[in-house]
C-alpha cells in the first residue's frame, strides 16, 4: 500500500470572508470583473480608503478595500488599514448573524485582518 503524504488543514475555527487589497482603480476594475459587477470609483470622494462588500458565486461574502497609493506615513496607513479591517469584521458579524462577539474575538478578528491588509499594502505600495 503506497504511503499517503501528510497534509495539515487549516487552522481556523471559524472561516471569514473573502478580502483583498487594491491599491488602484486597475486592480479594483480587474476584481469587479471577475465577481460580475459593474465597476465603479475604487475610492468614496475624498476618502483615502473604503471597503466595498459584495458575495462571490456561492453567496459568500467578498469585502474589497481600498486604499490611495500616496505617499502617506506610515502611522496614517497603519490607521487606514486598522479602520477597514473593522469594516470587514463588521461586514462578516453581520452576514453571519453575530451580534455580540465576544471582546477577544473581535480584537483578534481584527488584528487578523489589519495584518494581513499591511502585508498586502507592503508587498504592492513598499
Amino acid at each position: 500500500m503506497a504511503s499517503k503524504h501528510l497534509q495539515w488543514l487549516t487552522r481556523d475555527m471559524i472561516p471569514g470572508p473573502y478580502f483583498c487589497l487594491c491599491t488602484s482603480q486597475q486592480q479594483f476594475d480587474r476584481v469587479m470583473r471577475k465577481f460580475k459587477v459593474p465597476s465603479r470609483d475604487y475610492l468614496n470622494s475624498g476618502a483615502d480608503a473604503t471597503c466595498h462588500h459584495m458575495n462571490n458565486d456561492l453567496n459568500e461574502l467578498v469585502c474589497v478595500v481600498c486604499i490611495r497609493p500616496v505617499p502617506l506615513d506610515p502611522v496614517s496607513v497603519c490607521a487606514l488599514l486598522v479602520h477597514e479591517a473593522v469594516h470587514v469584521f463588521q461586514e462578516w458579524c453581520l452576514t453571519r448573524g453575530e451580534h455580540a462577539p465576544s471582546r477577544e474575538f473581535e480584537a483578534h478578528s481584527i488584528q487578523s485582518i489589519s495584518q494581513h491588509l499591511m502585508t498586502a499594502y507592503r508587498e504592492q505600495v513598499i
